[in-house]
């Protein structure tokens, strides 16, 4: 196995299936200082719900050479890297492979096999690719080797472009995350990840504390500790936004699929699956809260609500307000509906 990101999804993971009888191959890591520091810590160090353990010597790589060698990839990566991954991933696929999204976000099976054709693919070469509607843990990585799980999910979904190659692979994605079941309908899997919905309104209601932390001016609230900086006004706004995100999955014909924000955290989040008292680490604002929620999240599905004539104030508004406050129009870093499957 490859797994590609040496960040907190993809050490956590290195480490769990390591313990579980898989053998990781090479941990692909592009950013140079990271692969540094990887190898000069010499193993990986987990810590937290999962239980404690160690990977010695991890096979830290800055080239995607090793996914030619590899049966299963798990790409670890936040979704706007999905794009760079499978321009190095190109010419070292293959049919038989299967590749795993952790997360995929909106469409994201259909997303990463239309970038790795854009980047030299042949149809026929395109491996088997399944998108999880969710991270398998909640995690942190300091950067120096030492990733801490907070929580394990008790559920999540995978899908593939097609039921037929879903169905093929079943056991596979099961054996690789316990409580992984694989579904027919990667849209509607896709669209029920509730993360777009909590982080964004939480990163611009709380931007302030957010730069600051940024900046080291206030100590960091703590990567597991997003529910610290949560108010009446921003509870009112996520439901808001939950409200015209089922409403676009009912006008697609996913009403029966659709699960609101809370449904979706009581699956995930069963008995046993979070830390009773996570520790204080890391940022509690993440980069990620807005670079992949937004153009990943949360533009996909006003891109949809306008193909099925639904409106969604909230979320275009919500849009426009990061882009403003930001000085990025993420509008023009979103993926095509094309390359979500949509035509």
């Amino acid at each position: 196995m490859v797994i590609v990101g040496g960040g907190s999804i993809g050490l956590a993971a290195a480490v769990d299936l390591t313990r579980r009888g898989y053998r990781i191959d090479a941990i692909i890591e592009a950013d140079q200082h990271r692969a540094a520091s990887l190898r000069c810590a010499g193993r990986i160090r987990l810590t937290g719900l999962i239980g404690d353990g160690e990977l010695p010597d991890p096979p830290v790589s800055s080239s995607c050479d090793a996914v030619s060698e590899a049966d299963t990839v798990l790409i670890a990566t936040t979704a706007d890297r999905y794009e760079h991954v499978a321009q190095g991933m190109a010419n070292h696929v293959f049919a038989r492979q299967l590749v795993v999204l952790a997360t995929g976000y909106v469409g994201g099976a259909a997303r990463f096999a239309a970038a790795l054709r854009r980047h030299g693919t042949t149809i026929a070469d395109t491996p088997a690719i399944f998108a999880l509607n969710t991270s398998p843990y909640l995690s942190y990585a300091d950067g120096q080797g030492a990733v801490h799980v907070a929580a394990a999910k008790s559920w999540m979904e995978a899908t593939a472009v097609s039921p037929g190659i879903a169905k093929t692979h079943a056991d596979a994605i099961a054996s690789l995350f316990p409580g992984c079941v694989v579904a027919d309908e990667q849209m509607a899997s896709s669209l029920n990840n509730p993360n777009p919905i909590a982080h964004v309104p939480a990163y611009v209601l709380n931007a302030t504390q957010a730069q600051n932390e940024a900046a080291g001016r206030i100590p960091a609230g703590g990567a597991f500790h997003l529910s610290d900086v949560t108010s009446v006004q921003l509870e009112n706004l996520r439901t808001r936004l939950d409200d015209e995100r089922l409403e676009v999955m009912a006008a697609l014909g996913f009403a029966s699929l659709a699960l609101s924000r809370g449904d979706f955290g009581n699956r995930a989040y069963g008995p046993g699956a979070r830390e009773a008292s996570p520790p204080r680490i890391g940022p509690t604002f993440q980069r990620r809260f807005l670079v992949e929620d937004v153009p990943f999240g949360l533009i996909p599905l006003e891109m949809l609500a306008q193909r099925t004539g639904t409106p969604v104030p909230s979320i275009t508004g919500l849009i426009d307000l990061v882009n403003g406050m930001t000085g990025v129009d993420y509008r023009a870093a979103a993926p095509a509906l094309a390359d979500l499957g949509v035509v």
